[in-house]
Order: C-alpha cells, then sequence, then structure tokens
C-alpha cells in the first residue's frame, strides 16, 4: 500500500499537469481570439517590423564596423609610406637648401611661429548630443478592449499618436545623420603633420633662392655663335667646334666622324687603331699603296714576324718558332742565277734557294771539299775496258 506522502506527491503532480493543460488551452483561445482581432493583428505587425528593424538596423551597425576597420588599417598603411616618403623628400631639401647657403634655424624659427598659430585657436569639434535609444515598444491601445472594436474613434487616436512619434524619429534620425556626415567629412580632410609643414617651408625657401640666382647678372647669353670664345667664321654643314689653343677659341672643323667628309691624315698625332679586330683593311685588291716606310725591323704577319736583323739578314719567324734566316745580306749581292754551258741548255734557278746538281758519268769523278768551297772534276783514266793505262 502506498505511502501517504507519495499519494500527495502524486496528487501533487495530477493537479500540476492539470493547470499546464488549461492554461495551454487558454493560451490558444487567446491566440484564436487574437486573430480575429484586428488590433491585436496590427500589434503583431508593428511587433514584427519593430524587430525586424532592430535586427536590421544591428547587421548594419556590424557591416559598418567591419568597413571602418578595414579603412583604418588602408589608411594607417597609406599614412605610414606617405611618412617615409616625405621624410625622404625632408631630407633630400634640406640638403640642396645647405649647398644653395641656406640655414636650417631660420626654418626652425618659421616652424615654430607657425606651430604657436596653430595652437592659438582650438579646432572647431562638432558636438553630436547622445540620444537615447528608444525602443520601439509597442503601447497598448489607450481605452481600447475587447468590447471597443471597431469603434473608428479610438482607432483615428491611435494613427494620430503613430504619425507623431515617426516624424519625431524621422528628425532625429535626420539630425544625426548630418552630424555623422560632416564628422566623416572632416575626417576625409588629410591632417598637415609637421613633416609636411616642414617641406612647404623648405619648398618656398628654395623656390625663392633659384629664382634670385637666374636674375644674377641679368641673365646670359643663350645663342653660341654669339658667345666670345667661339668663332663661327666658315660655319657649313656637317662642321664641328674645335678647340684652338692658340687662339684660345673654339672654331670650326671638319667633322672626322665618318659622315662623308675628308679627313687630314698628314700629321696623324696618335696611333691608328681600328675599331675591332681583323675587319679592317689597309688599302684593297684594287688599291694599293705603293710604299710602305717603317722605323722598325719587325712587320707582323698575323702570327709570323718578318724581321731584318743586325746583319741585314732578312728573318721569318713563325709563332712560337725560333727566327731563320730567308735572304742574307751576301746572297743578296754575290748570286747566280743561271749557269751557261757552251752548247748546252742554260740551267736556271726556278726559284730562291734553288740546288745545282752536278753529275760525273763514266770515268770522270767529282768531289767537293766544304773546308775550301771547292768542286773538282777528275777526268784521269786508269783502266780502259778493265785494263791497265
Amino acid at each position: 500500500m502506498p505511502e501517504p506522502d507519495q499519494i500527495l506527491d502524486k496528487y501533487a503532480q495530477l493537479k500540476l499537469e492539470l493547470r499546464e493543460k488549461e492554461e495551454e488551452k487558454k493560451r490558444k483561445i487567446q491566440e484564436e481570439l487574437d486573430a480575429k482581432d484586428p488590433l491585436k493583428q496590427y500589434e503583431k505587425i508593428q511587433k514584427e517590423l519593430a524587430d525586424s528593424k532592430k535586427k536590421f538596423a544591428k547587421e548594419i551597425e556590424e557591416s559598418n564596423k567591419k568597413v571602418e576597420e578595414e579603412k583604418r588599417k588602408q589608411v594607417e598603411a597609406s599614412q605610414k609610406e606617405q611618412s617615409e616618403k616625405e621624410e625622404k623628400a625632408l631630407k633630400n631639401l634640406e640638403n640642396l637648401f645647405l649647398k644653395l647657403g641656406g640655414n636650417l634655424e631660420e626654418i626652425e624659427e618659421e616652424e615654430k611661429t607657425l606651430n604657436e598659430d596653430d595652437t592659438g585657436s582650438e579646432p572647431e569639434t562638432l558636438e553630436v548630443a547622445e540620444t537615447q535609444e528608444q525602443e520601439d515598444v509597442v503601447e497598448e491601445p489607450v481605452g481600447v478592449d475587447e468590447e471597443t472594436v471597431g469603434h473608428e474613434e479610438d482607432i483615428e487616436v491611435d494613427k494620430e499618436r503613430e504619425e507623431i512619434a515617426e516624424q519625431e524619429e524621422e528628425t532625429t534620425v535626420d539630425a544625426v545623420a548630418d552630424a555623422i556626415s560632416k564628422q566623416e567629412k572632416d575626417k576625409e580632410k588629410p591632417k598637415e603633420t609637421s613633416t609636411s609643414k616642414r617641406i612647404k617651408l623648405l619648398e618656398e625657401k628654395v623656390t625663392k633662392i633659384i629664382k634670385q640666382m637666374s636674375t644674377i647678372g641679368g641673365g646670359g647669353e643663350v645663342n653660341l655663335n654669339k658667345l666670345d670664345d667661339v668663332d663661327t667664321t666658315g660655319i657649313a654643314n656637317d662642321k664641328i667646334l674645335k678647340y684652338n689653343a692658340t687662339s684660345g677659341k673654339w672654331e670650326m672643323a671638319d667633322d672626322g666622324g665618318g659622315s662623308g667628309t675628308d679627313v687630314d691624315l698628314s700629321a696623324v698625332a696618335q696611333n691608328i687603331i681600328p675599331d675591332a679586330d681583323g675587319t679592317r683593311d689597309l688599302g684593297s685588291a684594287s688599291k694599293k699603296f705603293r710604299d710602305l716606310f717603317v722605323s722598325g725591323s719587325s712587320i707582323v704577319l698575323g702570327t709570323t714576324t718578318l724581321a731584318v736583323d743586325g746583319t741585314g739578314n732578312l728573318t721569318v719567324t713563325p709563332a712560337g718558332q725560333s727566327a731563320s734566316p730567308v735572304v742574307t745580306q751576301a746572297a743578296t749581292t754575290n748570286t747566280f742565277a743561271t749557269v751557261a754551258v757552251s752548247g748546252q741548255n742554260s740551267v736556271v734557278a726556278d726559284q730562291g734557294g734553288d740546288t745545282l746538281t752536278l753529275v760525273g758519268t763514266g770515268d770522270t769523278t767529282i768531289t767537293t771539299n766544304s773546308g775550301t768551297d771547292t768542286v773538282t772534276i777528275d777526268t784521269t783514266v786508269d783502266t780502259i775496258d778493265g785494263g791497265n793505262f
């Protein structure tokens, strides 16, 4: 048998369930009544619109915060880059100003004066009164209950109140929007930094100095042919200016730069060197130079050297080899080109250094002695047909 406490707990539980069911039933009945009540429907629509506006406003606010953050980062990066460029430009301007004879202390004094003027007047600030956010609370229609549904006078009063509230809300929103717009425009205006102020001062000073320098002496001559140290006598096409140390002036001269004019080679005061290796000729196959006069003792042909030694001998020395005489001084003075024998054909040398060969036949013998430079022809007959004389 159940305990009394258990019975009481069970009864309390059943009673609670019955109460919840009753409340759920009443709620459903109320929803059905509200669905048929125009004021309740209107109230529901207003609440949905208000919730939608709040949600939309919150999304816009979050989106604006993200945009502002990205914009802030971009502005900071741009400001950093601009600051670096200004610092570099400032340094260059200061160096130029000093070279032109300027005094940086003068710039610092003017900067100090400008800073005092800027701090004397406080910048205008736009103060926008903070407005408390008014939640869109739908007020219960005053003096209207279920029994007054359909009364047109009460509905008209509610409409007038809503119109007044909407007008006040629009006025407040417009004022805040205008204030924000003005603040944004003020933010977009670039602030002048101390570096940019100094650059501006230096630019003004440098420009002033340069203008003063350009007017010193009343200006200079701009036409070349009117300069005192230029003699334009004989000026013509393809002429160039060439300095004459004797007269101390620049004078007209022929252009020797390959423009088709004649070049004077009668007194060359420098080495004649081609512009590239193995590309220029001295003379041609149809137009040869007549004589070649050199004071040295050698001529280099490719890698072979033709030279004349101390005794007057002509030598040929290929690259990496020793010199070998080709024509000696004695050979050039005492030489034979032809050996003539009476009743016989003459022996003619085919080329320089050709060899003459003497041949003995029969009982004739020919002997040579290199020590005495002699050739002996012996025709003594000791035997005839194998016999002795």
